[in-house]
Formats: structure tokens, sequence, C-alpha cells
């Protein structure tokens, strides 16, 4: 192997479910000698912050590899900053969990300032977001046109996500998605997040999609949702990882599901 990604999630255990899943589905299959390692923080993005702040503030010498090792991450061992090729952390929005400490809008220049700061998977690693959480990958209906509703969620009923995907999902299982099941949530997500961007809900162009950052989506939300409304449109990140990692084909192959 010659490149090894490390993957750092919130939790343990949703989170593996889904890696297990894309190297099962997508790493393992495209013959591109990759290697995924995974690591879970086992804790939200405001905890991330504030260690980043107090113990390294925000150095560009950071070495996220030791951070996670002093937390006791023991499938770390024998890792190396060095040997990591790229590096992606996927954590939830998770606004509700501090609500009754900070405002929201102090949580989101958090938030803001970790996306600007986690910008890149070559050097501190990219940060991508899930709203509400990470459940949201199957807050997803097989007929299409089911999937626009109910997309935007109150951020005060966010202890109730799961159970409300557990309600509504159709794809509950997350060890059975295949390929094709992949493509029609990055088809989703695109028209999700083509409308959260632009306004309209015209058929996305792949120039126009590429280009939107986690910190634009982030953005786009506090401008139309959260801020007004104290609510978010629920939109995976996983599905725009995997659009982001293999470009242009994914995208003309998700383009073509139409159920």
């Amino acid at each position: 192997m010659n490149r090894y990604i490390l993957f750092v999630f919130e939790g343990e255990k949703t989170e593996k479910i889904i890696l297990d899943n894309l190297n099962n589905v997508f790493f393992n299959t495209d013959k591109s000698n990759t290697a995924t390692i995974y690591t879970a923080y086992k804790a939200e993005i405001f905890q991330l912050w504030n260690e980043i702040k107090s113990n390294y503030e925000f150095s560009d010498y950071l070495d996220l590899v030791v951070l996670l090792k002093n937390r006791g991450n023991n499938n770390l061992q024998g890792v190396t900053e060095s040997m990591i090729t790229e590096t992606h952390l996927f954590f939830d929005h998770d606004a509700h969990s501090h609500l009754d400490t900070i405002s929201i809008q102090e949580y989101n220049n958090i938030i803001s300032k970790m996306l600007d700061y986690f910008n890149n998977e070559n050097e501190h690693g990219k940060l991508w977001v899930s709203y509400p959480m990470v459940e949201a990958v199957k807050h997803c209906k097989k007929n299409v046109n089911d999937c626009f509703v109910n997309c935007i969620y109150d951020i005060s009923k966010n202890m109730d996500y799961k159970q409300f995907v557990a309600e509504v999902s159709d794809y509950l299982d997350l060890r059975k998605l295949t390929i094709d099941d992949w493509y029609y949530f990055i088809n989703v997500t695109i028209y999700k997040l083509y409308c959260l961007i632009y306004k309209t809900n015209k058929i996305p162009d792949y120039k126009e999609v590429k280009d939107v950052e986690q910190s634009q989506i982030h953005e786009k939300q506090i401008e139309k949702f959260i801020n007004p409304e104290l609510k978010a449109a629920v939109i995976s990140a996983f599905p725009l990882f995997i659009l982001y990692y293999y470009g242009e084909p994914i995208y003309a192959k998700a383009m073509l599901q139409n159920r």
C-alpha cells in the first residue's frame, strides 16, 4: 500500500459501519493501493476545538496523530504523521448540545474557524460536517420524490433525530449499502446541495458542484436556516466526500440514478 488515508470520526459505532461499507464498496475495489486507517475522537467537535485551542494554539505544526494517541486511540499504534497521505475528519454539527452554555452564533463561529483550519486533506486535514449528525446519511427514501420531504430539521429536536430517521428511512442497515445505493445518495445530496447554495432545483452542473467548499455549505446553512429558524437542511458529509474523492466519474454515474 502506498496511500494511507486517516479517517477521524466523532463516534465509534455508526461511523465505523459506514467506513467498513465504503472499504468494501469503493476503496478495496478501486485498485489504487489505498489503505484506510480509522480512529474515533470520542467527543464532539466543540471538544476538539477546545483541545486544539488550549494545547496547540492552532499551530501550523499540529500533529493530529499524536493528539489522537494522547487520547488513548490504541488502533494508531505504529502510525506516524509522516505515513499519512491525507486526513479526513467527520463530525456532527450538533449545535443542540451546547445551546445552554453558548449562543448559536458563538457555536457557529467556532465551526467556521474549524472549517477554515481543517480545509486541506494534505495539510492539517479536511473537516466534513453532517447536518444535523451522522445519521443524516440514511435519511433517505427509495422514492426520490420523498427524499425532499422533512429535509429541514429543527435543531432543538436533534436529541430525537436518530429515532426520527429510524422511522422514516428506507436504508436502516448501513452494512448492506451497495454501490448503486451510494450513487443514489450522492444524487440526492447533490440536488440538496445545489438548492442550498444556488436556490434552484435545476440539474446541477459538475463544475458548479465540485467547487462548493464545506465552509460555503456552513455559511448557507447559517444564512438560510440556522439563524432565521434554528433549523438545518439535512445534508450528510459522506456522499459529498465520495464525490470529492472520486470526482467527475462518480458524478456522472450518480446523475444517472433515477428512482
